[in-house]
């Protein structure tokens, strides 16, 4: 049986999620092409006084504060251009108090992973571009050694499995979690079998040894899961009801009316992401996507 199939949020593709724990991986999220799948416009100009030199390694004590230092120490051009003032020290305050130093059982450190780990950091900061910088060492600064189907409490502890990234998650059967690896989703076309709609940024599936997994519809690909047929259908386009809440390309279904409406261009007035030709909505205006925000540059 599949247990785990669509997700709205990305979690599964959070690279800080072994690191940082839930909070810390909406954080390091926000610096992960993986997480976003976009390439976002790079800041004019950058600060370089707090790259770090990854061959020297990095502790678990001393990971908190060079994260705080490559992220911050580099952000000041993608606030302003947020329209946020970076605050260094509410930045400094906020990055290590997301981030958890602790390891759980049955993991090991790796000091280099996590020196490339900050490299990235600051790359994509520098750059406010999260595709700017080698994010996956992120996912490696701890190193699992419960072997599939292991029982489990964190995903840390479970190690590769066919040289992918294990999970910790329910086996569906009982009330405990297991280490248990990624399958490949099945892209849906018209017609085919489905138990899911997906974004290319949005979706993964874990499963147990053996198992296989339905069709996942794509809206990328132009079709959605309709579930009281159980197959991939066109995705709405505009003017079209969407109560799956997924709308064909260049649309979006609003909260108030399931109904798909146009996207809007940078400079409209907007309340969500999802509202955004590019995704993005910051402070209630369609703008580039961005790695900035409030929380990140102000602390607040």
């Amino acid at each position: 049986m599949v247990v785990s199939t669509v997700t709205s949020n990305g979690r599964r593709f959070q690279p800080g999620a072994r690191l940082l724990g839930a909070q810390g991986a909406r954080l390091l999220g926000a610096f992960s092409s993986i997480v976003l799948s976009v390439a976002f416009s790079a800041c004019a100009g950058s600060s370089h006084d707090d790259d770090h030199d990854a061959s020297n390694g990095v502790s678990p004590g001393d990971f908190a504060e060079k994260a705080a230092s490559a992220i911050c120490g580099n952000l000041t051009d993608c606030c302003l251009e947020a329209g946020f003032t970076l605050e260094r020290a509410a930045c400094t305050a906020y990055v290590e108090g997301v981030i958890d130093n602790t390891s759980p059982a049955g993991t090991t450190w790796d000091s280099e992973a996590a020196g490339r780990c900050l490299e990235a950091l600051a790359s994509v900061a520098r750059a406010c571009d999260a595709s700017a910088g080698e994010t996956e060492y992120c996912t490696r600064i701890r190193r699992g050694t419960l072997p599939e189907g292991a029982a489990c409490t964190d995903d840390a502890q479970c190690a590769d499995i066919g040289g992918e990234l294990a999970w910790c998650d329910s086996d569906g059967m009982s009330s405990g979690t297991v280490c248990m690896a990624p399958i490949p989703v099945l892209r849906g076309a018209v017609g085919d079998a489905c138990d899911g709609t997906c974004t290319d940024r949005s979706c993964t599936r874990l499963a147990l040894p053996g198992t296989t997994a339905l069709a996942t519809c794509f809206v990328e690909d132009g079709v959605v899961c309709d579930f009281d047929l159980g197959e991939c259908v066109p995705a709405p386009g505009v003017g079209e009801p969407c109560p799956s809440y997924y709308c064909a390309s260049g649309a979006h279904c609003p909260d108030d009316a399931p109904v798909c409406a146009a996207t809007k261009p940078n400079g409209s007035s907007c309340e969500g992401s999802d509202e955004c030709s590019e995704g993005t909505c910051i402070n209630l205006v369609c703008t580039r996507p961005s790695v900035a925000s409030q929380a990140l540059c102000t602390g607040q």
